[in-house]
């Protein structure tokens, strides 16, 4: 049931959220979307609003995701007297908020690097940030959790990563 849940709620919130973030995205540079059309500023610049602009909602949403992900981990418990459901549910609700919070910031942050290369060096910006992303990500965080779990045990390896 919570690999079911957890997985639909991935999947529906990346793909609405990632949408989502690009309109948002593209109504808070819709002014210099205008300026660029009509000539009153270069390339270059426009290029440097979209980043700007982009930059600043990755660190609102991502913020925001965080916040909401910690008050679903500690307040879950919260709700144990309303049942395991109550609890799971509470706890679902606010992870399927958090990760629509989080993957509103993927369209700008690709916007944002597509943005600040040169066009031939696109592809490969591409390349470079996914291979960092599964480097510094997914690649070592299993390992990690199990040192962090085999060292100090399972009660405070899950307190250190529930805020996270």
């Amino acid at each position: 049931m919570a690999t079911f849940s957890l997985g639909a709620i991935t999947i529906v919130s990346g793909l609405v959220a990632t949408v989502s973030g690009s309109i948002v995205l593209e109504k808070m540079t819709k002014r210099f979307r205008i300026d660029f059309g009509e000539n009153k500023i270069t390339q270059r610049k426009f290029s440097y609003f979209i980043t700007e602009k982009g930059s600043k909602l990755i660190t609102v949403v991502t913020g925001i995701s965080c916040a909401i992900a910690l008050i679903g981990a500690i307040m879950s418990p919260a709700f144990e007297g309303s049942g395991a459901v109550g609890s799971f549910a509470f706890f679902l609700i606010c992870i399927a908020v958090a990760e629509f919070a989080l993957f509103l910031g993927v369209g700008p942050a690709n916007m944002g690097m597509m943005n600040s290369v040169n066009e031939d060096l696109r592809p490969q910006a591409v390349a470079v940030s996914i291979f960092f992303m599964h480097l510094l990500g997914d690649f070592p965080s299993p390992f990690l959790i199990g040192v962090i779990n085999d060292g100090m045990g399972m009660y405070w390896g899950t307190c250190i990563l529930m805020p996270g």
